[in-house]
C-alpha cells in the first residue's frame, strides 16, 4: 500500500508574492520608465510596446511583464537589482524573456475575472511547453504548498510540478500527499504536492498549464549545493517500474521495506 506523506512539515522557506517591497516596486517602475521593450514593462502586449503604446490605466505602475534574462543563478533583476522576493527560484531564460511572466503589485481584476488579491506572480504563456522556474534544493519528503488561481475564473488553469532529472529534463510529476492528481483550479485554491523520498534534496520544476497566478509557495529547503538522491535519477527511471531504495539506489527486486516505485513511496510487507 502507499505510504502517507506527512500532512505538515516545518516550513523553512516561504515565497510571498502578495507583499512586494517598496524597493522592488520602485525598481519595477524604473524599468518600465526606461523601456517598454526590455526589463519589466507595464505595457502588456509586445505589439503595443513595439508601437510605443501606453499602458492601460489598470496596468500602469500596477503590473509588469518581463523581458528579463536571469543571472547565473537563475534569479531575476529589476533596475539591475536582484528581486528579493524571487530569490531561491531559478527562472528559465526562454520563459522569462518571452513577456509571459508578470509581477502584479496592484492588479485585482481584468475582463476575465475578479481575483483573490491584487498582488501575485502571474505565469502566462500556457501551451508553449516551457518550464517557468525551478524551486531549488527541496528536501525529500516535503509537502509543497501553493496558493494557485486561474487567470480566467471558471476555466481550469494552474501549475504542474516535476522532479528535475538529468540535464534539467522533467522527471516524475508530483502528486498530492494522498497520491491523487493535483487538478488545475477554476478559482483560488491552496494546493499541496508531496516530494518522494526521505533523504537528500531535489530541484522541483514548476510548469504552468495556462495563465494562472501564484500567491505564495511554502517548501522545506535543504542544504545548498548539488542535489542528491532522487534528483539525480533520470525522469524515465521513475516510470516503467524501475525500483529505488530510499538512498536513491536502483534495486532489481523489492524485498520487505520502503521503496520508490513509479515516483511513489511504497511499503512492501
Amino acid at each position: 500500500r502507499l505510504m502517507q506523506f506527512p500532512a505538515e512539515v516545518e516550513i523553512t522557506h516561504t515565497w510571498d508574492f502578495t507583499q512586494w517591497s517598496d524597493a522592488t516596486v520602485a525598481n519595477l517602475k524604473a524599468d518600465a520608465a526606461a523601456s517598454k521593450l526590455e526589463g519589466w514593462s507595464d505595457v502588456e502586449k509586445k505589439t503595443d510596446a513595439e508601437a510605443d503604446g501606453e499602458p492601460t490605466e489598470a496596468s500602469k505602475d500596477n503590473c509588469f511583464w518581463a523581458t528579463v534574462t536571469p543571472d547565473e543563478n537563475g534569479e531575476l533583476s529589476a533596475n539591475d537589482v536582484v528581486i528579493e522576493e524571487l530569490k531561491g527560484l531559478a527562472f528559465n531564460s526562454t520563459y522569462s524573456t518571452a513577456r509571459s511572466l508578470a509581477i502584479a503589485v496592484n492588479y485585482p481584476s481584468t475582463s476575465l475575472g475578479d481575483y483573490e488579491g491584487p498582488a501575485y506572480l502571474w505565469l502566462g504563456g500556457g501551451g508553449k511547453n516551457v518550464d517557468c522556474f525551478v524551486i531549488k534544493n527541496v528536501k525529500a519528503g516535503t509537502v509543497i504548498k501553493m496558493g494557485v488561481e486561474t487567470h480566467k475564473i471558471g476555466d481550469a488553469r494552474g501549475v504542474q510540478l516535476f522532479i528535475e532529472g538529468a540535464e534539467g529534463a522533467r522527471g516524475d510529476k508530483l502528486v498530492a500527499p494522498d497520491g491523487s492528481e493535483v487538478a488545475a483550479p477554476t478559482a483560488y485554491t491552496e494546493q499541496t504536492w508531496a516530494v518522494p523520498g526521505e533523504d537528500g534534496v531535489c530541484n522541483i520544476i514548476v510548469y504552468n498549464t495556462k495563465g494562472c497566478h501564484i500567491y505564495f509557495i511554502d517548501a522545506e529547503i535543504g542544504e545548498t549545493g548539488e542535489p542528491t538522491g532522487i534528483s539525480t535519477m533520470k525522469g524515465n527511471d521513475f516510470q516503467n517500474g524501475v525500483i529505488y531504495n530510499l538512498n536513491g539506489q536502483k534495486v532489481q527486486k523489492a524485498q520487505r521495506g520502503l521503496y520508490i516505485i513509479n515516483g511513489k513511496k511504497v511499503v512492501i510487507k
